[in-house]
Formats: C-alpha cells, sequence, structure tokens
C-alpha cells in the first residue's frame, strides 16, 4: 500500500520538492507550548521554515523570535520527522529540538 502510493505521487503532478523546517518544543510546570492554527483548526509546535543559508539553531532563534517573542537559551536536537501534505501538495522535513 505504501510503494503503491509513493508511486501514485511520483507520478502524478505533486512537486517533488521538500521544504525544510524546525520546531521546538518547550515543557514547563503548566503544561506543553503549542501554536494554533485558527483557520484549518489544528495545534503544531512552534518554529517554522528554514531559510537558504540558514542553520537550524539559527532558524530555530528567528522563529521563537517572530512567533512567541522570545528568543532560544538552549535547544538539544531531538529528530527530523517528514510530513507529506497532500491538501498543501509539499513535503516538510521538520528538525525537532526539546528547548
Amino acid at each position: 500500500m505504501i510503494k503503491q502510493n509513493i508511486l501514485f505521487y511520483m507520478n502524478s503532478d505533486y512537486p517533488n520538492t521538500i521544504e525544510l523546517c524546525v520546531r521546538g518544543i518547550v515543557v514547563g510546570d503548566e503544561g506543553m507550548l503549542v501554536c494554533r492554527n485558527k483557520q484549518k483548526d489544528y495545534y503544531f509546535f512552534p518554529g517554522g521554515h528554514v531559510e537558504f543559508g540558514e542553520t537550524t539553531a539559527e532558524a530555530l532563534q528567528r522563529e521563537f523570535q517572530e512567533e512567541i517573542g522570545v528568543g532560544v537559551r538552549k535547544s538539544e536536537f531531538i529528530g527530523i520527522v517528514e510530513n507529506i501534505f497532500l491538501d498543501d501538495a509539499y513535503d516538510a522535513a521538520c528538525s525537532y529540538f526539546y528547548c
């Protein structure tokens, strides 16, 4: 089933691109920090796209400043997750960090 889906996407008008992004996981005494997309009604960890020439650490710092107005003092790499967003027709490889 998975192999058939991959072949379908490779042979369709689905773009052959992948976007890089970073996400920060922040856990405190009162819970976990998440952001909410009100238009599509889903939650996600704060972060965003890595710009060309930017390191993931720089992107994480910039995105936290832009989205929630705070800097990242310390971060630890957790792993990478690839997501395929069929509705928006793109793939994203997100690096996750514990902040």
